[in-house]
């Protein structure tokens, strides 16, 4: 126990240093600092459908920060390490994640920008880890995913901008990284061309290159579409995307698939003190279901944010995905074709007591009924303390 304090006492001391820093930078607030510290209540330890454990667990997270602009370059630095202690988990009761976002804009004249982001995820539990993406196997991996852009101005109105993402997913373990990870390349263009403040509309055309650590269920895809950017009123924001797909496959049982993608959301501010988004997303998409080359994912989400006081906030958040798994979409055919939901939601509720203290409520749900995997229902209930400095 002793040794597992020591990440925990070693994370207060970074703390005490980088606030006698800060306080020493004279009023500089290009680096933040938030600690936090909550208890929670997890009722299915190790996502289970029958013999659930609980556990109650500790959490402690730094999250700290770096933004800088100066004169045409913006630079956004974020690290989140959290330890977590279990108090009843079998074999492992502790974890350790690592949490690193980085992003660059730099404008080299009005008509020439570039832009660079980072996401890197590092944990022993996986969960959500990227664009709505959950992760089920229990075992340390390592997710990033790095996209660049040139965006050029064409005309007055009329924007070229050409993108490119690398996205990799690397267990630890042999076994599981021999079926499960994968690499993602993908490439294209944009044409955006402003008809009006309110109204732009775009083409893209987009390449994708799926590479699988298991032999045979590469693809490579080609997205050809369109999209709208309407801003109905002042409180009322539109986008929708839509459009073509289709994927070749190396060595599966079907060689082809094609279907229409789907990308639609729409942000509402009644008021000051709310916001409102929801959307509705289907395309073919990677799958970490072995031997499975492909799934189709439709996913739903809404959430609200609503300032109840100066004091006082609430926000609401669900979610649901449906993948479909198609057996021809394999290498070996010898499974059945299936279907996985995920329903999740989370309620959650803070009380500012002052400028740097914060208490926080939580709750979220999970559950998950699959063809191919095991179901299971998780509930999760925390409170917890946030120090910004």
């Amino acid at each position: 126990m002793i040794s597992k304090l020591k990440w925990v006492i070693a994370c207060a001391i970074a703390v005490a240093w980088i606030t006698e820093t800060a306080e020493a930078a004279e009023g500089n607030r290009n680096f933040h600092v938030v600690n936090r510290l909550r208890v929670e209540l997890d009722d299915n330890v190790q996502s289970a459908q029958t013999n659930k454990k609980d556990s109650i667990k500790i959490i402690e997270q730094l999250d700290l920060s770096y933004n800088v602009n100066v004169e045409n370059t913006f630079l956004s630095l974020r690290y989140q390490p959290s330890f977590v202690w279990w108090d009843d988990r079998p074999q492992d009761d502790t974890d350790v994640h690592h949490a690193f976002d980085g992003s660059l804009n730099h404008i080299f004249s009005p008509r020439t920008s570039i832009s660079f982001r980072d996401t890197l995820r590092f944990a022993e539990r996986p969960d959500t880890i990227d664009r709505g993406s959950v992760i089920r196997q229990d075992n340390d991996f390592l997710y990033n995913s790095f996209v660049g852009s040139l965006s050029y101005l064409v005309a007055a109105e009329t924007r070229l901008e050409t993108a490119g993402r690398v996205v990799s997913l690397d267990y630890d373990d042999a076994a599981a990284a021999a079926i499960r990870d994968y690499d993602i390349y993908v490439g294209g263009l944009t044409l955006r061309q402003t008809y009006s403040p309110e109204t732009s509309v775009l083409g893209e055309f987009r390449w994708e290159e799926l590479q699988y650590e298991q032999a045979g269920r590469d693809s490579s895809t080609l997205f050809l579409g369109g999209g709208v950017e309407h801003t109905l009123s002042p409180t009322l924001l539109t986008s929708v995307r839509a459009g073509y797909e289709g994927r070749e496959f190396d060595d599966t049982i079907k060689s082809r698939t094609d279907s229409p993608y789907l990308d639609l959301s729409l942000t509402m501010l009644p008021s000051q003190s709310t916001r409102l988004s929801s959307g509705v997303a289907f395309s073919q998409y990677e799958s970490d279901i072995s031997p499975f080359a492909s799934s189709k994912r439709t996913r739903v989400f809404a959430s609200v944010a609503h300032d109840v006081s100066a004091r006082v906030a609430a926000f609401l958040t669900g979610a649901f995905t449906n993948n479909e798994y198609d057996r021809t979409e394999t290498v070996t055919g010898d499974v059945p074709d299936g279907d996985e939901q995920w329903w999740q939601f989370s309620a959650r509720a803070n009380y500012k007591i002052n400028r740097n203290n914060l208490i926080d409520l939580s709750y979220q749900f999970t559950d998950v009924e699959s063809d191919l995997r095991t179901d299971f229902d998780r509930n999760r209930v925390s409170v917890g303390w946030v120090l910004s400095i």
